[in-house]
């Protein structure tokens, strides 16, 4: 069965958030999934 579920919210990282080799830190993740739920709760009114 195919998922045909589309939803994007780009998000810029920040230089703050990564480490000195350049990964994101783990606990930024999760904010991440917070703009994500905002903006698809925005887009679907």
């Amino acid at each position: 069965m195919e998922n045909r579920f589309r939803f994007f919210a780009p998000v810029q990282v920040r230089y703050a958030e990564t480490d000195m080799q350049g990964h994101v830190f783990f606990g930024h993740y999760f904010a991440y999934f917070d703009i994500g739920l905002i903006e698809y709760l925005r887009a679907t009114g």
